[in-house]
């Protein structure tokens, strides 16, 4: 297996996916910005900066390197779809767990949460009735 670091375009587009489906994003290196008024380009680079660093953490587990991290991202709009979005997850999982602990942490917890969130908007989008409140 091999593992690679994503490029900003396609960690703009879980960024972006974050925000358009409304679902909280959970990792041990993200602190959401507080106060009384938040920038939404702030919450988005640190997100974007957040899963960055996860998934060099991942490249210099598998390969035993000391690549450092990110200490600025900067996020860019992009368009999205649910088909790209869900594509980027799995590229993003793929690379980005070679940790033990991946399977159990909160950006994983986070991507379930995104792709439920999807489902259910498709099958909804479909005419079909789902009960499930998220």
């Amino acid at each position: 297996m091999s593992c690679y670091v994503l490029d900003d375009k396609q960690i703009n587009v879980l960024v972006k996916a974050f925000e358009v489906y409304n679902v909280e994003y959970h990792a041990y290196n993200y602190k959401k910005p507080v106060g009384f008024i938040i920038d939404l380009q702030e919450l988005r680079n640190e997100i974007g900066k957040s899963l960055k660093n996860i998934n060099i953490e991942s490249y210099n587990y598998r390969y035993k390197e000391d690549s450092g991290y990110m200490e600025k991202y900067c996020y860019e709009d992009v368009e999205i779809n649910p088909g790209l979005v869900y594509d980027c997850i799995h590229r993003y999982e793929y690379n980005s767990s070679e940790d033990p602990d991946y399977f159990e942490s909160g950006v994983h917890d986070s991507f379930k949460q995104l792709k439920d969130k999807m489902l259910l908007q498709l099958i909804r989008k479909c005419g079909y009735k789902c009960d499930r409140y998220l």
